[in-house]
């Protein structure tokens, strides 16, 4: 071998050495590498009640012609809750979580509602509206990794 090539190789080396040290540096090998088991949701805002809330861990993510995603649930849970209800949910094997707050259809109310999804203790989504027909539900989604 050359001088010339084993530089090369040593150079070489020494980029893969300096990259991995760059990544643990940085963190980036860090973080939780064991899916979560659980999600905590909260349903605030002022309201009124009832609201429908579906939560599901069997949906699939569709994109359309312009690459907006939207969920598809195949398989769902339904209740009635109020705002200020709270709730840990197992998110099943796939660590992941679908939910949904939104007026039940026959309710001529527009309740200004919040909608909160916490995973190991840190918020994943938050959002809030007033429910009417042109936002009719408010959704949160997460999946682990």
């Amino acid at each position: 071998m050359s001088a010339y090539s084993a530089e090369r190789v040593r150079m070489g080396w020494f980029a893969i050495v300096a990259g991995v040290s760059a990544l643990t540096a940085c963190s980036i090998l860090d973080g939780p590498t064991e899916a979560p088991t659980t999600a905590s949701i909260v349903v605030g805002g002022p309201g009124p009640g009832p609201l429908t809330l579906v939560t599901s861990n069997q949906f699939v993510y569709i994109w359309d012609n312009f690459g907006n995603r939207r969920e598809e649930v195949v398989s769902a849970d339904t209740s009635t809750v109020d705002p200020g209800y709270q709730a840990d949910l197992e998110l099943g094997g796939g660590a992941r979580i679908f939910v949904s707050v939104g007026r039940p259809p026959e309710t001529e109310a527009m309740p200004q509602v919040s909608l909160q999804l916490f995973v190991r203790g840190e918020a994943i989504c938050e959002v809030a509206s007033v429910l009417s027909e042109q936002v009719p539900e408010l959704v949160c989604t997460y999946t682990f990794n």
